[in-house]
């Protein structure tokens, strides 16, 4: 099943996705910028990203007007931290550590991308 967004819904895909935050990535297989292009298109083939926006795109479709922006954020965060368990403790760790609240969003969006770069942690779940 394949679930398209057009008109308001793809722009605030697009926003969510790309520009809030600095975007949000799967970030530890492929390094990808973001899980989409700025028109919306995957940027990423691996299946973490496939499951993100597809996570978006539902809850954007079927629960958009109950849902903010950085509530489905969240979800799709904690979706992230799932397939990267240790990596995202490492994380949340060194972001604690700098003073630095922790939450899904900071967690995972990209605004504190490679903070946690030195730190030992361990692999993805699953596959690219």
């Amino acid at each position: 099943l394949t679930l398209n967004l057009e008109g308001d819904d793809l722009d605030r895909y697009v926003d969510m996705l790309y520009h809030q935050h600095g975007g949000m990535s799967c970030e530890y297989c492929c390094g990808a910028r973001s899980i989409i292009f700025e028109n919306g298109d995957p940027a990423c083939g691996c299946a973490h990203s496939y499951a993100m926006r597809g996570l978006a795109k539902y809850l954007i479709l079927e629960h958009g007007d109950a849902l903010s922006d950085n509530e489905i954020l969240a979800e799709i965060g904690k979706w992230k931290v799932l397939f990267f368990p240790e990596i995202h403790a490492s994380k949340a760790a060194v972001m604690l550590d700098n003073g630095i609240d922790v939450d899904y969003i900071s967690l995972t969006a990209n605004i504190f991308r490679g903070i946690e770069e030195g730190a030992s942690a361990g692999g993805m779940v699953g596959g690219c």
